[in-house]
């Protein structure tokens, strides 16, 4: 019977994926970040977080202000559709009255 499993080394078959200093030594102790020395892999990375966290407070600030112009206008709405309702309801009264002869 053959065996359930097969183990592989992926050192063999996916070299690229392993940094340039752990295939050299071939030991795998080897914990220095990929690229030139010196650099720091993870500035790039917070340079990307800082500048999508810009854009994203840019936004919700334009929000902000979308939101208050709307909250202005819904008052301003509002108060025009209560105040024809209020007339309309006061016009069918008067018709209604008018009708019955109450008036």
């Amino acid at each position: 019977m053959s065996e359930p499993f097969v183990l592989v080394n992926l050192n063999e078959h996916y070299p690229e994926r392993l940094p340039s200093d752990r295939r050299a030594s071939g030991d795998g102790n080897d914990r220095r970040p990929p690229g030139p020395p010196g650099e720091n892999p993870l500035e790039s990375r917070v340079t990307k977080l800082e500048t999508h966290i810009e854009y994203v407070r840019r936004d919700l600030d334009e929000l902000r202000v979308d939101i208050r112009e709307h909250r202005k206008e819904t008052r301003t709405d509002f108060r025009v559709l209560f105040g024809a309702l209020i007339t309309a309801a006061l016009g069918l009264a008067g018709m209604m009255g008018k009708g019955f002869g109450w008036l």
